[in-house]
């Protein structure tokens, strides 16, 4: 809609709201407008710079791929060097995207139909190959045969990614991370475990959204996974962590689309 302001038509967004109400014999409805005009433009700005953003770093990612074909020494170390920084910046930089519409309830959810194992083997080999798992091994325990499920592959497969990179974290070299599924009637689980016990204070307060142990500003895997997991997938996401058991985080994903997605 547009107002006059100053002499001049200005685009002017709202959000418009009405609910019935009764007073004495007569009959009316409550009408309330509310601007949003400063909110869509930040979320317009805020999709224009992960754009653009991520344009730069996915350039400085070819350049660096164009650079580690150069066998001259140290030219092919900086590449491989300019390459795991650009792939951990574009990481970030998707993640960061991926809450903001996660909170905002704007993500996009594509479910479709897909293999319980090849959800898993993608997973695995994905987190078979992040620098946490040098040294470190990733120890596979299926089920017999396979689970067809209907979800989106991309969100789930991140919420697994990020589950076995901090279990991958939280091993010493030389040790390895368990994962595993479960079939259940209507559910499936998977199941990522580690020898490491979390203290009582890391226990309480695991899925707060600034809460981390790795420093300032690392706080948003496990809160993200469990946002994500939870009120895009209509799953559920828990852990429990004990002296002679390890930690063990599990993810539980309906068979079926959760209700009110497409």
């Amino acid at each position: 809609m547009f107002v006059l302001r100053d002499g001049r038509y200005v685009p002017f967004e709202v959000k418009i709201t009405a609910t019935p109400m009764r007073i004495g014999e007569g009959r009316f409805l409550m009408v309330f407008m509310d601007d949003i005009s400063s909110r869509k433009k930040r979320e317009q700005l805020e999709r224009t710079f992960f754009h653009d953003v991520m344009n730069t770093a996915g350039g400085v990612r070819n350049l660096a791929l164009c650079l580690t074909g150069n066998k001259s020494g140290s030219d092919e170390q900086l590449a491989r060097m300019i390459q795991e920084q650009s792939d951990l910046l574009i990481d970030e930089i998707r993640s960061q995207h991926l809450l903001m519409e996660a909170e905002s309830d704007s993500l996009a959810v594509t479910p479709v139909d897909t293999s319980a194992l090849v959800l898993f083997t993608e997973a695995r080999t994905a987190a078979e190959v992040l620098k946490e798992a040098e040294g470190r091994g990733i120890r596979a325990d299926l089920p017999d045969g396979d689970m067809a499920l209907w979800t989106d592959t991309v969100l789930i497969r991140r919420a697994l990614l990020n589950i076995l990179k901090n279990a991958l974290e939280a091993t010493d070299p030389g040790g390895r991370v368990g994962f595993s599924m479960e079939y259940l009637p209507h559910s499936l689980v998977f199941l990522v475990h580690n020898d490491a016990v979390m203290k009582d204070e890391v226990r309480s307060q695991v899925f707060q959204r600034s809460f981390s142990t790795k420093g300032r500003g690392r706080g948003l895997g496990t809160y993200s996974m469990r946002l994500i997991v939870e009120h895009y997938l209509g799953g559920m996401v828990s852990f429990e962590s004990a002296a002679g058991a390890g930690t063990e985080f599990r993810v539980e994903l309906p068979l079926i689309c959760p209700e009110g997605r497409d």
